[in-house]
C-alpha cells in the first residue's frame, strides 16, 4: 500500500508522483482553449498560437507518460510491461 510519504504527496504505488502528467495535461487545455477563443475573436494569430501551444503541451503528456513507464498513449492496446497493474490504482 502507500507510505505516510506517498499518501501525502499524491504519489501511486510506485513512488511516482502526478504532478507532472497534471500540468502537461494543463498545458495542452490552456493552448486549445486559447485557440478557441482565437476563432470566437476571428484573429489569427491567437489561434497559431494557441495550437502550438496545445500542440506542445500534447507532446509533452507523451513524452512525460513514456518517461514515468505509464501507458502508451499513442496505441490503443499497450504492452503489459508499460502497463499498471490493475490493482495499482
Amino acid at each position: 500500500m502507500f507510505t505516510a510519504e506517498q499518501r501525502g504527496s499524491g504519489a501511486d504505488e510506485r513512488g511516482v508522483s502526478l504532478v507532472p502528467v497534471v500540468i502537461s495535461l494543463l498545458s495542452a487545455v490552456a493552448g486549445l482553449s486559447s485557440a478557441a477563443a482565437g476563432f470566437v475573436l476571428d484573429n489569427t494569430a491567437v489561434i497559431v498560437a494557441g495550437m502550438i501551444i496545445g500542440g506542445s503541451g500534447s507532446i509533452l503528456i507523451n513524452l512525460t507518460f513514456t518517461a514515468m513507464k505509464r501507458i502508451d498513449v499513442t496505441t490503443p492496446t499497450a504492452s503489459a510491461e508499460s502497463s499498471l497493474p490493475v490493482d495499482a490504482y
